[in-house]
């Protein structure tokens, strides 16, 4: 039996601390803050639920796997997202399949049917190979499409804008739409495939909210005989001889066999360990090393039923873009300076209640308003200065229930409860450096890991894993639980 210490409650810590429990290793979680979830967390206000992270999860095979192995497929009941729907001022579509939105794009802009063409002859590929990478099919057929995979992400190892500039005027409307359509600002192109293909194919919720989730995992760890320390920060990891041996904690010493990094990658090297442990190189590539982007969110109690909700929205989930401008196209430095940014950007509508009525107080429901954030915008949200936080804070408020009205025309008369989050309140809430909601930079040119699809959880210091999202290049769920598998096996019996 070994003592490990697992320094994060959020599904890859839960995923690594219900495997080894049954390993029969002695396994404790320590967690922040008072609730398990870390990114994929919710919470309740005034009889509403939101998510306070991510609100959906894709490549669902593998976590659907790993929750049936813990025994949790009667106390988990997944979702699968509705259709998107998608509205800009040239239009309004739901589409149910990849076809039909390449059709619609076709149908909406027929004067640019040459150059729609071009790109879908590169895009149609990205899509298939990876449609056929991600359904049953031959051993053959996978490894081929692998392969061309390969490809992909060699060839086109450039930013969808760039990607978006092969075919279109960085004037056109179609460039503003195709390089922003969906997916991170400066998302790889070679990523653009997955992305079409995810929320078409397997984009799943959970019902009960996504806190039901890690309260599950978090309820079957302990029952196991695995001990979580909720509202316990971890100080410092402790090291003897380029080897783990334990960590601090409000005071306290808690030794360890080994430890499960599954929070932050850059705050656990830069802050928990102290330098003279950590390679200067590495030291030195965290320091330039990039984040994706934290998101604003603006959450809604609405006084309107979920039939009458839904009537209007017309799917749970929505997102509006403003074609006639030029908000999502500007520089990093253009954006983080720009006062009316979250005026004319893209946001997103989501809506809690109306995957579940339960989420929401009986005839009300619940409402999110998101868009990504620039980087530090306006000075890292005032500087510190609390008051032009605040100020700022509402700036982005108003400017999202606006954008917002483009599907909900009477908004405002409905709202009975509001509030917000900024990327420093993810960053106080979770811990990612810059409220960052993907861990690592999406962006091909700022890599943190050269193979974007592998998962690292080996780290410098022996006995130490990194067994969270931050083990891989893009992140999301279905890495977070593939790191909490891998760790576990690695640490073995």
């Amino acid at each position: 039996m070994k003592k490990i210490i697992i320094i994060g409650a959020g599904l890859g810590g839960l995923t690594a601390g219900n495997l080894l429990v049954k390993k029969r290793h002695q396994v404790t979680i320590f967690e922040s803050h008072s609730t398990p979830g870390g990114y994929i967390a919710g919470f309740w206000r005034k009889g509403f639920y939101f998510e306070s992270g991510a609100y959906g999860l894709g490549n669902s095979n593998e976590i659907f796997k790993t929750m049936k192995d813990f025994d949790l497929s009667d106390k988990i009941s997944f979702k699968k997202l509705e259709p998107f729907r998608y509205v800009s001022n040239d239009f309004d579509i739901m589409p149910y399949s990849y076809q039909e939105l390449r059709n619609l794009i076709f149908k909406i802009y027929p004067d640019e049917k040459a150059r729609l063409i071009n790109y879908f002859k590169v895009v149609d590929r990205m899509y298939n190979t990876f449609y056929n990478l991600m359904s049953k099919t031959s051993l053959i057929k996978k490894i081929i499409s692998a392969l061309e995979m390969s490809f992909i992400f060699s060839r086109y190892n450039e930013t969808k804008q760039e990607f978006a500039e092969r075919f279109f005027e960085k004037s056109s409307v179609l460039y503003r739409l195709l390089s922003h359509f969906t997916g991170y600002p400066y998302m790889s192109a070679s990523m653009i495939g997955p992305y079409f293909w995810g929320p078409l194919n397997d984009y799943w919720t959970v019902k009960g909210g996504m806190q039901s989730w890690c309260n599950a995992l978090a309820e079957k760890f302990t029952e196991s005989g695995g001990d979580i320390k909720l509202k316990s920060p971890v100080d410092k990891i402790l090291t003897k001889n380029n080897k783990v041996t334990g960590v601090t904690s409000l005071g306290n010493t808690y030794e360890a066999d080994y430890i499960i990094s599954a929070c932050d990658y850059k705050k656990t090297f830069q802050k928990l360990l102290d330098s003279e442990a950590v390679p200067l190189s590495l030291l030195n590539k965290l320091e330039h090393s990039s984040v994706s982007e934290g998101w604003v969110v603006v959450y809604l109690g609405l006084s309107i039923s979920g039939s009458e909700l839904k009537k209007i929205m017309k799917s749970t989930h929505a997102h509006c873009y403003d074609l006639s401008s030029d908000a999502d196209s500007k520089t990093d430095d253009e954006k983080t300076q720009d006062i009316t940014f979250f005026d004319h950007c893209r946001i997103e509508l989501y809506s809690p209640s109306l995957e579940n009525p339960e989420l929401a107080p009986q005839g009300k429901s619940s409402l999110m308003i998101m868009a990504i954030s620039p980087y530090r915008w306006m000075s890292n949200w005032g500087n510190g200065d609390k008051s032009e936080y605040k100020k700022l804070k509402e700036i982005m408020c108003e400017s999202l229930i606006n954008r917002a009205r483009i599907i909900i025309p009477n908004l405002y008369d409905l709202i009975e409860f509001k509030d917000a989050a900024t990327p420093l309140t993810f960053e106080r809430y979770t811990g990612n450096s810059d409220g960052a909601t993907c861990c690592w930079s999406w962006n091909p040119h700022k890599k943190f890991y050269k193979n974007i699809w592998s998962s690292k959880v080996k780290t410098p210091i022996k006995n130490l894993l990194i067994g969270s999202a931050w083990s891989s290049q893009v992140g999301g769920t279905a890495f977070a639980v593939k790191a909490g598998k891998l760790c576990a096996k690695i640490i073995g019996d």
